[in-house]
Protein backbone atom coordinates (compact mmCIF):
# COMPACT_ATOMS: atom_id res chain seq x y z
CA UNK A 1 0.00 0.00 0.00
CA UNK A 2 1.28 3.61 -1.04
CA UNK A 3 1.01 6.08 1.36
CA UNK A 4 2.45 10.03 1.87
CA UNK A 5 4.53 10.66 4.74
CA UNK A 6 2.14 13.54 5.58
CA UNK A 7 -0.83 11.13 5.80
CA UNK A 8 0.90 8.61 8.33
CA UNK A 9 -0.19 10.70 11.43
CA UNK A 10 -3.85 10.90 10.48
CA UNK A 11 -4.38 7.71 9.60
CA UNK A 12 -2.62 6.42 12.74
CA UNK A 13 -5.04 8.95 14.67
CA UNK A 14 -7.68 7.09 12.75
CA UNK A 15 -6.63 4.14 13.86
CA UNK A 16 -6.51 4.77 17.41
CA UNK A 17 -9.80 6.01 17.35
CA UNK A 18 -11.71 3.92 15.34
CA UNK A 19 -13.71 0.83 16.95
CA UNK A 20 -15.05 -2.53 15.19
CA UNK A 21 -17.83 -4.92 17.14
CA UNK A 22 -16.00 -8.27 15.57
CA UNK A 23 -12.48 -9.28 16.63
CA UNK A 24 -11.10 -10.17 13.08
CA UNK A 25 -11.69 -6.57 12.11
CA UNK A 26 -10.22 -4.95 14.99
CA UNK A 27 -7.05 -7.66 14.40
CA UNK A 28 -7.08 -6.04 11.49
CA UNK A 29 -6.89 -2.67 12.59
CA UNK A 30 -4.23 -3.10 14.55
CA UNK A 31 -2.08 -5.22 12.42
CA UNK A 32 -2.20 -2.13 9.98
CA UNK A 33 -1.41 0.43 13.40
CA UNK A 34 1.30 -1.88 13.23
CA UNK A 35 3.15 -1.52 10.58
CA UNK A 36 2.48 2.45 10.06
CA UNK A 37 4.39 2.41 13.31
CA UNK A 38 7.71 2.53 11.54
CA UNK A 39 7.70 4.88 9.01
CA UNK A 40 5.56 7.00 11.05
CA UNK A 41 8.72 7.26 13.60
CA UNK A 42 11.22 7.39 10.63
CA UNK A 43 8.96 10.03 9.27
CA UNK A 44 9.12 12.25 12.61
CA UNK A 45 12.85 12.03 13.06
CA UNK A 46 13.28 13.01 9.61
CA UNK A 47 11.65 16.32 10.31
CA UNK A 48 13.41 17.01 13.44
CA UNK A 49 16.77 16.33 11.47
CA UNK A 50 15.17 18.36 8.67
CA UNK A 51 14.35 21.44 11.10
CA UNK A 52 18.28 21.36 12.55
CA UNK A 53 19.58 21.27 8.99
CA UNK A 54 17.92 24.16 8.55
CA UNK A 55 18.26 25.76 11.98
CA UNK A 56 14.17 26.41 12.29
CA UNK A 57 13.20 25.59 15.33
CA UNK A 58 12.13 29.07 16.99
CA UNK A 59 11.17 27.13 20.47
CA UNK A 60 12.51 23.02 20.12
CA UNK A 61 11.83 22.55 23.86
CA UNK A 62 7.85 23.13 22.87
CA UNK A 63 7.88 22.50 19.51
CA UNK A 64 7.67 25.62 17.44
CA UNK A 65 9.42 26.18 13.97
CA UNK A 66 10.04 29.43 11.92
CA UNK A 67 7.38 29.76 9.06
CA UNK A 68 9.65 32.22 7.47
CA UNK A 69 12.35 29.99 6.27
CA UNK A 70 11.21 29.25 2.42
CA UNK A 71 13.86 26.63 2.18
CA UNK A 72 12.64 25.07 5.62
CA UNK A 73 9.14 24.79 4.10
CA UNK A 74 10.21 23.49 0.59
CA UNK A 75 12.09 21.14 2.47
CA UNK A 76 9.42 19.81 4.98
CA UNK A 77 6.48 19.81 1.79
CA UNK A 78 8.98 17.60 -0.21
CA UNK A 79 9.14 15.29 2.83
CA UNK A 80 5.92 14.94 3.34
CA UNK A 81 4.74 14.86 0.22
CA UNK A 82 7.36 11.37 -0.28
CA UNK A 83 5.51 8.43 -1.19
CA UNK A 84 6.80 5.36 0.97
CA UNK A 85 5.33 1.96 0.17
CA UNK A 86 3.78 0.09 3.51
CA UNK A 87 3.63 -3.96 3.00
CA UNK A 88 0.08 -5.21 4.82
CA UNK A 89 -0.84 -8.61 4.18
CA UNK A 90 -2.28 -9.68 7.29
CA UNK A 91 -4.00 -12.32 7.50
CA UNK A 92 -7.11 -9.92 8.50
CA UNK A 93 -6.70 -7.25 5.79
CA UNK A 94 -9.45 -8.68 4.02
CA UNK A 95 -11.69 -8.41 7.40
CA UNK A 96 -10.53 -4.76 8.05
CA UNK A 97 -11.37 -3.63 4.33
CA UNK A 98 -14.83 -5.41 4.69
CA UNK A 99 -14.98 -3.39 8.32
CA UNK A 100 -14.40 -0.09 6.32
CA UNK A 101 -16.66 -0.82 3.41
CA UNK A 102 -19.53 -1.09 6.24
CA UNK A 103 -18.65 0.87 8.99
CA UNK A 104 -20.45 3.88 10.68
CA UNK A 105 -19.15 5.81 13.34
CA UNK A 106 -21.57 6.42 16.52
CA UNK A 107 -22.42 10.06 15.42
CA UNK A 108 -23.31 8.59 11.95
CA UNK A 109 -20.33 11.11 10.24
CA UNK A 110 -17.01 11.49 10.26
CA UNK A 111 -15.49 15.01 10.37
CA UNK A 112 -11.74 16.75 9.79
CA UNK A 113 -8.76 14.60 9.62
CA UNK A 114 -10.64 11.30 10.72
CA UNK A 115 -12.98 12.08 7.28
CA UNK A 116 -9.97 12.35 5.14
CA UNK A 117 -7.97 9.11 6.69
CA UNK A 118 -11.44 6.78 6.12
CA UNK A 119 -11.11 8.09 2.84
CA UNK A 120 -7.60 7.41 1.91
CA UNK A 121 -7.71 3.51 3.38
CA UNK A 122 -10.76 3.35 2.07
CA UNK A 123 -9.69 4.25 -1.80
CA UNK A 124 -6.53 2.22 -0.72
CA UNK A 125 -7.97 -1.10 0.70
CA UNK A 126 -11.29 -1.44 -0.35
CA UNK A 127 -11.72 0.40 -3.81
CA UNK A 128 -7.90 -0.61 -4.63
CA UNK A 129 -8.39 -4.48 -4.24
CA UNK A 130 -4.98 -5.00 -6.78
CA UNK A 131 -2.97 -3.54 -4.29
CA UNK A 132 -1.75 -6.23 -1.89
Amino acid sequence: MKILNKDLGKVNKFLDEVTFKKGRESLGRTKLKEKLLEPLEAFEKDQVATIDEFDGWTDRDKGYLTTNNKELNKAMDELGKTEIEVTYNSPFRKDFAEALRNYEDDEGVLTGTNADAYALLYEKLVENKEEK
